[in-house]
């Protein structure tokens, strides 16, 4: 056995442990259903154990008995996967290492963005010349106008219509995932302790499909929004 050898197979493990503790972190919900709840508790023992075996031992340990504990834990983030699948929640291990969303998120946010794209662009770009030396950048991009940046209309309204649809998309996709129930969702203290007060969240048919509507021949996502802050409007906190 090489060095190399064991240290590919480690650095594969950590690969998957670290796809595993992102969709945990991102997904993960006591209210998730008891089938993916079951094959959780499995690859969270499975990551122990291999933690367990490893700890500083790699070296010692020879490469058969690593790709055995290897195999186990792709196994069963395998298993957790299809159960993910089904429930329509993302894979723990996404193709290509990223952020895994379903196709009809992703094509519902991006056919979004190109019709509001074009039909926005033109009128955008003959307001610019004076719109870009009024608006800014962010601080954080060193808060010059659009036009001392070399920005176009096109930068600007990539950033604010991105800022516009995730959160009825991508973020509203990722808080149907967790699986939170409807009383949940209405429950003030529940919306308080998640940080999750005016949030838009999808809706599902009676079959769990999400719930869509064609507009201007554009398929949009049908979504609710959880109450706003009661003590913003002067309610008890």
């Amino acid at each position: 056995m090489t060095d190399k050898i064991n240290s590919e197979i480690v650095a594969e493990y950590e690969k998957k442990k670290s796809q595993y503790a992102e969709w945990k972190m991102n997904y993960y919900t006591d209210s998730l259903p008891s089938a993916i709840q079951s094959k959780v508790n499995i690859v969270d023992f499975t990551v122990n154990c291999i933690a367990s075996s490893f700890d500083g031992k790699v070296k010692e340990l020879d490469n058969e008995t690593i790709s055995s504990e290897l195999e186990t834990l792709i196994t069963n983030i395998a298993q957790l996967s299809k159960a993910c699948k089904m429930a329509k929640i993302p894979s723990p291990t996404p193709r290509g290492g990223g952020s895994s969303l379903p196709t009809e998120i992703v094509n519902a946010r991006n056919d979004a963005m190109q019709y509001c794209m074009d039909t926005l662009l033109p009128a955008f770009e003959q307001i610019f010349p004076v719109m870009g030396h009024i608006v800014r950048l962010p601080a954080g991009d060193d808060g010059m106008s659009y036009n001392e940046a070399n920005k176009t209309a096109k930068d600007f309204l990539t950033r604010h219509l991105s800022n516009w649809i995730k959160p009825v998309t991508e973020n509203a996709f990722r808080i149907h995932a967790k699986g939170y129930s409807q009383e949940e969702l209405s429950d003030s203290d529940f919306l308080k302790e998640n940080n999750m007060f005016n949030r838009a969240y999808l809706t599902t048919d009676s079959d769990g499909n999400f719930s869509t509507q064609v507009i201007d021949g554009v398929t949009v996502l049908n979504y609710e929004r959880t109450m706003t802050n009661p003590a913003k409007k002067g309610g008890n906190s």
